[in-house]
């Protein structure tokens, strides 16, 4: 993969990573190709990893049928794709987020309970129009 890519993809905070002495997320991250000694394929690959697990026993291939799909499809439904599977059991947290623009500084903090923001405060060195309350 395009480590760069992973890179922007991997927003860490600055302290998590300083206080696990890498200095930064591509420190993190590598292809596997970086460790081998010659190039394989996917397929090369995908062997070695059926044989570390299974050994040198043969690894018969299951096809899904068209009932399994049908299966997954209503489990997907009626379980993976429901609020309360997604949100819903969720325990209350906050989260604080800060950046700097260019008319000042903003700092919000959100308190959220299953999976919905209950309250929103927001602090900075900035100047606007209206009462910030409002926006929270």
């Amino acid at each position: 993969c395009d480590l760069n890519e992973v890179q922007n993809a991997l927003k860490v905070n600055p302290a998590k990573i300083k206080s696990k002495g890498v200095k930064s997320v591509r420190k993190r991250v590598a292809n596997i190709e970086e460790f081998l000694e010659q190039p394989i394929d996917i397929e090369e690959f995908k062997q070695i990893i059926l044989k570390t697990i299974f050994g040198e026993n043969e690894v018969e291939e299951y096809v899904l049928t068209e009932e399994d799909w049908k299966n997954i499809k209503q489990l997907s439904n009626e379980k993976y794709r429901t609020w309360e599977w997604n949100y819903g059991s969720n325990p209350k947290y906050n989260i604080e987020r800060e950046e700097k623009f260019e008319k000042g500084f903003i700092q919000i903090k959100l308190d959220v309970k299953k999976g919905r923001i209950e309250r929103a405060k927001l602090f900075g060195d900035f100047f606007g129009e209206g009462d910030v309350t409002e926006l929270e």
